[in-house]
């Protein structure tokens, strides 16, 4: 109740101060989880510092670790500029994530965007079943092909999103297909 009453003050170090409290008080794990994600929450948003959310993240998915949770420490971890730690989370995320979970292209899309290796970028985008931004994912792609010396690797991958999107997206995909396959 005084933690609420800190938020609707906007009193963030208040808020935060009595959230810990609770969460070293608490004897149930969910709702341990539940303030360790509120108080990432705060940091993450109103406080503006990515990295003192890391451990209140980390906290929660100790209770109860699962895909979405370990994408969200991850997109933390890189606005905090912590890269290996981001990298990490969502190794940890794709080992928890159903095959067939939208999430689990999301953390295959996140993961190719930081992977220094473009043989690794590739794999991974080859196994997104569907992009939450496909011509972004098109471009990530194609430009690790480019990197890895395997041009014609893009086409198929292309071929099939640009089969999935929609619109604009889609055309501007079948563009960059075309163009990537006179270069093949």
């Amino acid at each position: 109740a005084v933690a609420d009453a800190r938020v609707e003050q906007e009193d963030w170090e208040g808020a935060v101060q009595a959230y810990e409290r609770v969460v070293e008080a608490a004897t149930d794990p969910e709702l341990e989880r539940a303030v360790s994600l509120r108080l990432a929450a705060i940091h993450e948003g109103k406080r503006a510092d990515p990295s003192a959310a890391l451990p209140w993240l980390e906290r929660a998915l100790a209770v109860a670790p699962d895909a979405h949770g370990w994408l969200r420490l991850a997109q933390s971890a890189e606005a905090a500029g912590a890269i290996a730690r981001a990298r990490r989370a969502l190794r940890s995320a794709l080992d928890v994530a159903p095959p067939d979970d939208p999430v689990a292209d999301d953390v295959r899309e996140a993961l190719a965007r930081l992977s220094p290796d473009p043989r690794d970028r590739m794999a991974l985008l080859r196994a997104v079943r569907s992009p939450r931004q496909p011509l972004v994912a098109a471009q990530r792609f194609a430009d690790a092909a480019s990197a890895a010396e395997e041009p014609g690797a893009i086409l198929p991958v292309l071929r099939r999103w640009a089969s999935e999107a929609r619109g604009a997206a889609g055309k501007q995909i079948r563009r960059l297909l075309v163009e990537r396959a006179l270069e093949a």
